[in-house]
């Protein structure tokens, strides 16, 4: 299963990791009670090791996930993460599998989540001493 890169610091409670295999930039954001990740891999595998890395990064539970957008590298990987409120654009509800997306995958149709909150056009998430505007 593709792997990815440790979790470096870019600013303040903030990292970034390379999710493989196409060099997908993940996001960490830290607040003082929970984290988030900006997207989640390409694989329910890879979105359940990028929880781990990333709590153990930030020391905090991972209590949200932000989906950029409909590419199965983005965001096959959130049937992965337990005991996250996941957040995407209400289109996603209807995005189906990607002509780009390679055959070897063996994500099944039922792993492929739809945020369980869709944004129409701004939310705001509080981590706790951090609010983050999608």
């Amino acid at each position: 299963m593709p792997g990815h890169s440790p979790f470096v610091p870019v600013a303040d409670r903030v990292w970034l990791a390379v999710a493989e295999p196409v060099g997908v930039t993940i996001g960490l954001v830290a607040g003082s009670e929970s984290a988030l990740l900006v997207d989640t891999g390409c694989h329910p595998d890879q979105g359940r090791a990028l929880q781990r890395s990333a709590e153990a990064t930030c020391g905090l539970p991972v209590g949200h996930a932000v989906i950029t957008h409909a590419h199965w590298d983005h965001w096959y990987g959130l049937a992965g993460l337990t005991g996250v409120i996941s957040w995407g654009h209400q289109a996603l509800a209807e995005a189906a599998r990607q002509p780009d997306e390679p055959a070897d995958l063996n994500v099944a149709d039922e792993q492929i989540l739809r945020p369980s909150h869709p944004v129409t056009s701004e939310a705001t998430i509080d981590l706790g001493g951090r609010t983050v505007r999608l």
